[in-house]
């Protein structure tokens, strides 16, 4: 393998200039809201050059999972549309930097023309002969002029010079393979090679010139892509005669000459979709890819691709409004020349606009709009309302343009205004009015094109923006709400060993001298971890206010079940001390309440630790609930802890539930029932206190239910 040869199979194909025509009409795909696979390929499979690059990469080491691939469709969905957008804009660059002269443009244009024949030409031999894979035909034509292709690429003044002396194909292979160590048959076929793809197209391409003789028994493929070849290479015509290789497949003549002509046909319509103007007067069809014209609009079309692009990377970056603002003022400037504007936002209902100044010099910062968005209120509006560009000087919609519209103009020193609607999957995220004069929208009506992509690069970027905002703060939040679970059960896995210390705590000092030293230590342990209870309780109502805060449902609690629990739990302990019985009246029609757990057990649980610790020997504690108590035409359950013990003295009744009020001594703090009170309000009930049938206390608890 000499240098050149080695050192092509090695490039990127980037240097093979695809038809600069097929290059913009990729391009305005892309500037297309919504574009498919369907739509690429039907473009992608027009042009040699982009075809054997998008495959070539395709099966490159990057993409080793999808390797083997050979039909389009699989293809472009492995590459998906950011990287064919990136191989469009580098071929699209390279080819503006491809110096072709007029000749050279005219020798690509027949080539590009040739190899969408020949491609037809396959796919139809192939549905004749009833070759099962016409898509890998159709792909074996197309790449057939491939080696072609790459020494122009590489030396274009030589071998348009020995395409233009070589009297026959055979004079042009011999003269490829002097200058060059290799033909263009053996080079594209080695080329093809290097992709691995499981095909016989290199086979195809290699051996397509061989005389038909030595390809009776050769593959179906290889016999195609042979013919084909032959009967499309315009050295085979200087003679004025076709070729016809009728021991291949059999057919004669007419027959290959009508699928010739039929092809052909088909080939002309493809470029004619891309506004390429073939002439049809001589005896083979002639076509010029690289007129100066067409290569200024390609550049035009990058330039314009490329400043969009860099807008879009750069509004994604933005943290607020007016940065993005801002920069967007300043594109409009570059790219159209217009340098003042304003921002309408609507609100979250979609029923006012409100118009905020950017950061153009022109605007009077004292002034501020808001319009009603409906009908027939403003060019803003109705810009909105029409998904489309408005201005004042075309607008159809009203006799006389708005006074609001005439004060937008007003503040921005202009005498037209341009609405420019900014939507992101049908939804609208703002209006961008324009000042600017009559001089500059004549100007923009060959703009309008572009001027609708900005407008879509700018709402998917805003929108783009915004769900980043929002999944970031739905993460922080998540993260929030895990912490307080995770708090949250901190504090009651400590809880419940506390409350069951205490408890124990209580028959230790029992057996105690109530003056002992020992027993002082103990009251001081009791006190110390009530403290850390009280502690805990409140973090836990912090917690839990948190999360009501944030509109967090709260779950449906069985309050009998849950009064169950809590006497079965006592029983060992504070009831077992004074042999306290306890006696359950739960009514069972009581439905499930929706509120808060925690609280209510905390409130259960402080009025019966109150009630144990007041009773004497053999005392009994009462609990009833009832299904419905109406008051004040409201709905609530009702809860009552009752005892017999000797009740709370009047001196403290106007205070019961204020802090430091006790009658259990002075080891104990007194908050319990302010705990209980502040409990009960965030439950939305309330906490009342009477004697009891036994003459003892009673606490009855109201909450609201459905």
């Amino acid at each position: 393998m000499n240098t050149l040869h080695k050192h092509i199979i090695e490039l990127d194909l980037t240097k093979i200039p695809p038809a600069p025509q097929v290059l913009i009409s990729l391009i305005d795909l892309f500037n297309q809201t919504d574009i498919s696979f369907q739509q690429l390929e039907s473009i992608i499979e027009k042009d040699t050059a982009l075809f054997a690059r998008v495959i070539s990469i395709a099966n490159s080491a990057a993409y080793s999972q999808w390797n083997n691939a050979t039909e389009l469709k699989q293809i472009l969905v492995v590459l998906g549309t950011k990287t064919l957008k990136t191989i469009t804009m580098t071929s699209a660059v390279h080819q503006f930097f491809s110096q072709f002269n007029d000749e050279l443009g005219v020798l690509m244009g027949r080539l590009w023309l040739d190899a969408l024949i020949c491609a037809h030409l396959c796919r139809q031999l192939a549905n004749l002969t009833a070759f099962d894979k016409p898509d890998e035909a159709y792909l074996g034509g197309l790449l057939h002029q491939l080696g072609q292709l790459i020494f122009i690429a590489n030396n274009p003044q030589q071998y348009q010079s020995m395409l233009q002396q070589a009297s026959n194909q055979n004079a042009l292979l011999f003269d490829e393979q002097k200058h060059f160590g290799i033909q263009s048959s053996d080079l594209a076929a080695d080329v093809i090679d290097s992709w691995q793809i499981e095909s016989c197209i290199q086979d195809a391409i290699r051996y397509q010139h061989k005389p038909a003789e030595l390809l009776q028994d050769a593959q179906s493929l290889v016999k195609i892509v042979s013919l084909s070849s032959k009967l499309c290479n315009r050295l085979n015509h200087t003679n004025n005669k076709y070729l016809v290789e009728d021991n291949l497949f059999g057919l004669n003549q007419p027959v290959i000459e009508d699928l010739l002509v039929q092809s052909t046909q088909l080939a002309i319509a493809d470029a004619a979709g891309f506004g390429i103007k073939v002439d049809t007067k001589s005896a083979l069809p002639e076509i010029n890819i690289d007129d100066e014209s067409v290569r200024l609009e390609l550049a035009r079309k990058v330039r314009q691709i490329a400043l969009l692009d860099g807008i879009h990377q750069q509004i994604e970056a933005f943290e607020n409004t007016a940065d993005m603002m801002k920069l967007v003022s300043e594109n409009l400037q570059m790219l159209f020349g217009l340098s003042t504007n304003m921002f309408f936002f609507p609100d979250q209902q979609q029923t006012v606009l409100t118009g905020i100044a950017s950061h153009s010099k022109n605007i009077r910062p004292d002034q501020s709009f808001s319009i009603e968005f409906k009908s027939g209120r403003s060019l803003v509006t109705q810009a909105a309302l029409e998904n489309c560009i408005l201005d004042s000087l075309e607008q159809t919609f009203f006799t006389e343009i708005p006074v609001i519209d005439q004060q937008i103009k007003a503040s921005m020193k202009s005498t037209q205004l341009l609405c420019l609607p900014l939507f992101s999957q049908h939804q609208l995220l703002a209006v961008i009015a324009i000042g600017c004069e009559q001089h500059q929208l004549n100007r923009l009506s060959a703009d309008h094109q572009l001027l609708l992509h900005f407008s879509t690069v700018i709402a998917n970027s805003m929108a783009q923006q915004q769900r980043a905002t929002i999944e970031l703060q739905q993460q922080q939040q998540l993260k929030q709400q895990e912490i307080q679970l995770h708090t949250r059960k901190v504090i009651h896995e400590v809880n419940n060993p506390l409350t069951i210390i205490n408890n124990y705590l209580e028959i230790i000092a029992m057996d105690l001298e109530e003056d002992s030293e020992n027993r002082q230590h103990l009251d001081t342990v009791r006190s110390e971890i009530d403290r850390v209870g009280e502690l805990l309780l409140q973090l836990k109502s912090d917690q839990e206010a948190i999360m009501e805060s944030r509109g967090d449902d709260s779950p449906e609690v069985d309050i009998n079940s849950l009064i169950n629990n809590l006497v079965t739990l006592y029983k060992p302990t504070f009831y077992k001390i004074n042999h306290i019985q306890s006696e359950l009246v739960l009514d069972p029609k009581l439905p499930l309440i929706a509120c808060n757990q925690n609280k209510l057990k905390q409130i259960l649980s402080n009025l019966l630790k109150n009630a144990a610790e007041s009773l004497p020997d053999k005392g009994i504690i009462k609990i009833q609930s009832k299904a419905l108590i109406i008051v004040n035409s409201k709905k609530f359950i009702q809860i009552t802890i009752s005892d017999n013990g000797s009740g709370i003295p009047e001196s403290i009744l106007e205070s019961l539930f204020s802090p430091v009020q006790t009658t259990k001594g002075a080891n104990h703090s007194g908050l319990g029932l302010t705990i209980v009170n502040k409990l009960v309000s965030d439950l939305k009930g309330s906490i009342s206190y009477s004697t009891s049938d036994f003459g003892g206390a009673e606490f009855t608890i109201l909450l609201p239910r459905k």
